[in-house]
């Protein structure tokens, strides 16, 4: 069995979603975090992967205030 979480956070300005996701059909065998500009209505939305796809990622994420930075976790997987 393989638990995921499905956390998402807004930016500060509610402008922009910090999320993880995994999706093996994808190639994205364990979580990694994603950004994305939240859309306005009928607009499609996208984003795009700002961790590194080396290791799983811990949704502890957050926009930086007054800033265009993020933080997030990381460990390596190693088997």
């Amino acid at each position: 069995m393989v638990d995921d979480n499905a956390e998402a956070y807004f930016s500060f300005d509610n402008k922009w979603i910090i999320f993880q996701r995994t999706q093996p059909k994808d190639g994205l065998m364990c979580d990694q975090i994603f950004v994305g500009k939240v859309p306005k209505q009928g607009e499609a939305f996208t984003y795009k992967m700002v961790s590194t796809g080396k290791g799983r990622t811990n949704l502890w994420c957050i926009f930086k205030k007054m800033s265009k930075h993020i933080i997030y976790a990381s460990h390596s997987l190693r088997r």
